[in-house]
């Protein structure tokens, strides 16, 4: 299957629940000089302002200097206020190509980030442009593999080992029947810090790869064989051409458990010199059952011709752990028509992600751009950029997921003026509405700020998808849903001080709890040269997950300490010589029941003080 496009997927970003809590997001790959720009969009779509700082490093977080408005920075802070964005450039005045990676860090969950890099030839002509949204961590990714050598595809993969440990990285290549195509005879180390970009066809990796459609699986692991955090992006070269993927995997609830899901593709481009991918990739190890159905733009059923496939309305399949679905239109019109996809799958763990490239008549590649797969929701904010002397404009698709007549809101404030925007469109059932932002408001002025869309119809959800035109080169804008952030409160339940009486609890919890320093404790840890009572202790289990836990006190002459136990031993734990917070941040925790112990440090004389805290356990 001919097959041209430049795929980007990576596992959901860490996003911590709650706001006192620092949040780390990555941007895995970073390109400066040699033609490179790259531009960062930062996003609030919380009701309060958000401190932000942006640091950019090198292999073993060796800070690293980039240009920023004329001036060499290894660090940035800023603040973005509530419902906006900031926009800035990083560039260098290099001819070569230097690389590298940063990280993004608020104590707002609401904050978000995306990286475009931009090149250019000589002239200051656009040769092609990739959207690269922030990361979070986790220990394993699946990405989709496109490799051929004829039409010049190659996948590219970008890793950060974030963890203080030295880590080892397995990788492994599998067609689309899930079989193993390559994997590494000898795991490549990682050090602390270290940024490893490589093509997947490069002689430290697969250099003999096979042409495949499939996908790519990564794992990091310390010397003892306990997962390693860390970020990675996928890439796929597609001639000299690029486009970015948002990542599929945000808008899958795991946590509620259903028959069935679905997912829609806001916009579907057919003929014309247009031809639209899917991808499907199993990433669960159970079989997993898809269907998707096409529309046009009113919401009737739309015929396609899907190469290798034959012409339908809709087509249903179903892949065991593993394998992939690779599908194409054929671009047999010589009119481009348009419309979106439904995709229903009975598995919330599976990569659903999509392009569509533009050729000319002489099948010359001449943009290609993104179209990730989207939830129904009722609120969805995206940046949106007009700069008509550089032929900047954003582009929006709208679809009403729904069987009634919506209205849906479209609004914007100006930071430095104040000005308010906004708009109400009417949508008919499964209706798609899409347009350039300056033209719904009539934008003459250059505006970069972060759109609201909202479905105000009761009863009704909306999906949306964002894009930039940047001198005819399309790519794709984050969009994000607005999230409602489901915690879990209890209070502590005496008594709990011994393993049999642990309370148990379900994350995402809060948990509030008290104690003295000379409450009884039948349980006793040892750590370092000492040796601390357990006042409280609580329990909960886990399916296999990365965990942030948090101990917060209300007293300043109260020392509490943190630990995790895993039943036999103490796995982790937070004990700061003062009477600071406590904090134990991506700690992975293989399935099974874990506890945690909270202690008033007591080798100083016993107080009867009484002191409350709380806990926040959360996974990311």
């Amino acid at each position: 299957m001919k097959f041209k496009l430049f795929l980007f997927l990576a596992i959901l970003s860490s996003i911590s629940l709650f706001t006192f809590s620092q949040t780390n997001l990555y941007f895995p790959q970073i390109a400066v000089g040699g033609g490179y720009t790259t531009n960062f969009i930062i996003t609030n779509t919380g009701d309060t302002d958000a401190d932000v700082t942006i640091n950019f490093f090198q292999s073993g977080f060796a800070p690293w200097s980039v240009k920023i408005e004329n001036t060499s920075l290894t660090s940035l802070s800023f603040t973005v206020e509530s419902k906006s964005m900031i926009f800035f450039q990083a560039t260098s005045d290099s001819t070569n190509i230097d690389v590298g990676f940063a990280i993004l860090t608020s104590e707002n969950d609401y904050i978000n980030g995306t990286a475009t890099y931009l090149l250019e030839d000589e002239s200051g002509n656009l040769i092609t442009e990739v959207s690269v949204p922030a990361m979070g961590v986790s220990t394993e990714y699946t990405l989709p593999l496109l490799h051929s050598t004829e039409d010049q595809l190659n996948t590219a993969i970008s890793i950060v080992n974030i963890s203080d440990l030295e880590g080892s990285l397995s990788i492994s290549c599998y067609d689309e029947d899930g079989y193993v195509l390559n994997s590494l005879s000898t795991p490549i180390d990682l050090m602390s810090g270290e940024h490893f970009p490589r093509y997947i066809t490069d002689d430290s990796l697969f250099p003999d790869l096979t042409d495949s459609e499939g996908a790519i699986t990564l794992h990091l692991k310390n010397v003892e064989g306990t997962p390693l955090p860390f970020t990675c992006m996928g890439l796929i070269q597609d001639g000299d051409k690029f486009a970015g993927f948002m990542p599929s995997k945000y808008c899958h609830d795991t946590s509620n458990k259903k028959a069935t899901y679905t997912y829609y593709f806001p916009q579907i481009a057919d003929g014309g010199g247009y031809t639209t991918s899917i991808v499907i990739i199993n990433t669960s190890k159970e079989v997993l059952n898809f269907t998707i159905d096409f529309f046009d733009e009113s919401g009737n059923p739309w015929q396609l011709d899907l190469e290798d496939f034959g012409s339908f309305t809709s087509i249903s399949e179903e892949l065991g752990p593993g394998e992939s679905e690779y599908l194409s239109t054929s671009n047999t019109s010589p009119n481009i028509k348009a419309g979106y996809a439904t995709i229903t799958v009975n598995n919330p763990n599976v990569l659903l992600t999509g392009a569509y490239e533009y050729t000319d008549e002489e099948d010359n590649l001449l943009s290609v751009v993104s179209i990730p797969a989207s939830p129904a929701n009722k609120t969805f904010y995206l940046p949106i950029i007009y700069m008509p002397d550089k032929n900047l404009k954003s582009a929006l698709s709208i679809l009403n997921t729904s069987d009634m007549t919506i209205d849906v809101s479209l609004s914007f404030s100006i930071s430095s003026s104040g000005l308010y925007y906004s708009n109400i469109i009417q949508l008919s059932p499964h209706e798609k509405y899409v347009r350039y932002v300056s033209d719904i408001f009539n934008l003459q002025n250059d505006v970069r700020e972060l759109l609201t869309v909202a479905c105000s119809t009761e009863g009704a959800n909306i999906s949306v998808m964002g894009l930039i035109d940047d001198r005819g080169m399309l790519s794709n804008f984050p969009v994000e849903v607005e999230q409602i952030r489901n915690i879990n409160d209890f209070n502590e339940i005496e008594p709990n001080n011994n393993l049999q009486q642990a309370m148990e609890v379900v994350p995402p919890a809060k948990v509030n709890g008290s104690t003295s320093a000379n409450e009884d404790g039948d349980i006793s840890v040892e750590v370092g040269s000492y040796t601390d009572d357990i006042e409280d202790i609580y329990k909960f289990n886990t399916d296999g997950e990365i965990f942030n836990i948090y101990l917060r006190s209300s007293s300043s002459s109260v020392d509490l300490d943190l630990y995790i136990y895993d039943g036999n031993d103490v796995i982790a734990y937070s004990n700061t010589p003062d009477y600071s917070n406590e904090e134990i941040k991506n700690l992975y925790l293989s399935p099974g029941t874990y506890y945690v112990f909270v202690s008033a440090y007591d080798t100083n004389p016993p107080s009867n003080q009484q002191v409350d805290y709380f806990i926040i356990l959360s996974a990311q």
